[in-house]
């Protein structure tokens, strides 16, 4: 089993994070079907040259072993030949490390597909795939929560974001 853990700053105080996180990946998802990007190149922008499949994906909600904090569970199966990894990860807003700003930060697993195979194919290369993969869902998510929060904060109309607050 491979952890892979990432963060990405928004701009909004946590608790309006946490409360956006599902709307964010519905709005980046097709109904049950989330698009996966597969950086190439060096990401600097969506516009960047990747390789795009769909995951059938799921979203639940749960706290952490404190009780106190929101974690938003992700999961997600490739329905793809390309053998591809079933992802497990966390979704979670908080301070970053500094208590500067706030940050959207996913934690996940998966092993990789093809046994032995597999593994070796990711010592070398799939783990990086596989971190260019979720640091880019992260970055699309962190702008998603941003974008919806500032429509929130523009229109004044009641929104989930507000609700947080």
């Amino acid at each position: 089993m491979q952890i892979l853990n990432a963060e990405e700053p928004v701009h909004c105080p946590p608790e309006a994070a946490s409360a956006l996180i599902e709307p964010a990946l519905r709005a980046l998802a097709r109904g049950p079907m989330l698009v996966i990007r597969v950086p190439l190149l060096r990401s600097t922008g969506e516009s960047d040259l990747a390789l795009v499949h769909e995951v059938r994906f799921r979203i639940s909600h749960m706290r952490d072993e404190s009780g106190l904090n929101d974690l938003v569970r992700i999961t997600w199966e490739p329905e793809s030949l390309i053998p591809m990894p079933d992802f497990t990860g966390t979704l979670t807003a908080d301070w970053n490390a500094d208590a500067t700003g706030f940050v959207l930060e996913l934690e996940g697993e998966y092993d990789p597909p093809g046994g032995i195979v597999g593994e070796v194919f990711d010592a070398f290369v799939g783990s990086r795939i596989a971190f260019a993969t979720m640091h880019d869902l992260l970055c699309r998510t962190a702008g998603a929560v941003d974008e919806l929060y500032q429509r929130a904060v523009t229109t004044g109309a009641p929104s989930s974001a507000e609700q947080a607050l």
